[in-house]
């Protein structure tokens, strides 16, 4: 291992990723119940509703931090940020126009123009 790889391993915090992967598994959980599930279950529905709300803070909040890490670390390369930004939004346009054709209550031109997001896509739009 090469010394520039190590001073990058000490400088990772691993917390962030350990929050990251207690939110990843909190919302596998979510959509696995609200997908395949749709009976009355307290316990369910409390899942369902973590995974709404706290998961989706939480990714927020770090992508947020490792965001303005990055931005006191030497700023942002403009061209690489609008690839990213061009990137995410045809994801949302693709899954979104699929959705809307196949089970969302949404059409193609609403969710275009951001009037109707598909169900399971719309925070997708928080990353833009």
């Amino acid at each position: 291992m090469t010394t520039k790889s190590i001073n990058k391993t000490k400088e990772r915090d691993y917390s962030l990723d350990f929050l990251r992967g207690l939110a990843v598994i909190f919302m596998v959980i979510t959509h696995v119940f609200a997908l395949f599930y749709k009976g009355p279950n307290p316990i369910m529905d409390w899942f369902i509703w973590w995974g709404a709300t706290v998961c989706f803070t939480t990714f927020l909040f770090i992508f947020s931090v490792l965001y303005g890490l990055k931005l006191s670390k030497g700023g942002l390369d403009v061209k690489k940020e609008l690839k990213r930004f061009g990137v995410i939004l045809a994801g949302y346009y693709l899954i979104g126009f699929w959705v809307s054709l196949f089970w969302g209550e949404q059409t193609p031109l609403e969710v275009l123009l951001f009037i109707k997001q598909p169900e399971f896509v719309e925070f997708i739009i928080a990353f833009l």
